[in-house]
């Protein structure tokens, strides 16, 4: 357990460090995104998972699956997140639309998008630092890139990846479904949330 969670808090720790190295590269692949996420945000329930299922007697193989079930999940959660930034509706999502665009974060949709505008990323990364624009401008001339080059499709796949990928995890521990249930419907509250 002591593990576990040393291994969590301190992935954390790497996670919010690689975010903020993050703030001052150009640029990022999809690999170092997801690695970042990964660190900051799935790591705890990966580890919470793990240690209730120590605590709870399993054995290594349902650990490990439900670390899995865990980390995907938690993948899957962050690039939801990212993605209701800017698709959200405003009055569900609780907050102003656009808030990674304004702050220059590096998001699942940024990085897609300068990976396929290839040599025209140039303009679309002035964008993004441009600090001149009104915030509703920005926020829409980026929202028309991402529209144009399909990235919100993109990261919507790789929601559905990585949430297949946890239920998977689920599915192979050894135990009876009816147990799963509650882990199931937290999954699908998660995967079906709109802030």
């Amino acid at each position: 357990v002591i593990d576990i969670f040393n291994n969590f808090a301190l992935g954390i720790c790497e996670g919010q460090q690689l975010d903020m190295d993050f703030e001052s590269k150009t640029s990022v692949s999809r690999e170092e995104y997801l690695r970042m996420i990964e660190l900051k945000t799935s790591v705890l329930l990966k580890g919470a998972l793990q240690i209730g299922a120590v605590l709870g007697g399993a054995n290594e193989k349902d650990i490990e699956n439900i670390g899995e079930f865990g980390r995907c999940l938690g993948l899957a959660f962050q690039l939801q997140d990212d993605l209701l930034d800017t698709y959200g509706n405003v009055d569900v999502f609780g907050k102003n639309i656009g808030g990674d665009i304004v702050a220059g974060k590096k998001t699942i949709l940024t990085i897609e998008t300068i990976s396929l505008l290839g040599l025209k990323a140039e303009i679309f990364v002035e964008l993004l630092q441009n600090k001149t624009l009104s915030r509703y401008t920005k926020v829409n001339d980026v929202i028309k890139i991402y529209d144009q080059v399909g990235v919100k499709q993109i990261a919507e796949a790789l929601i559905e990846e990585y949430f297949k990928r946890a239920y998977d995890s689920l599915m192979k521990i050894s135990v009876p479904d009816e147990r799963k249930v509650v882990l199931i419907e937290i999954a699908q509250n998660l995967m079906n949330r709109q802030n």
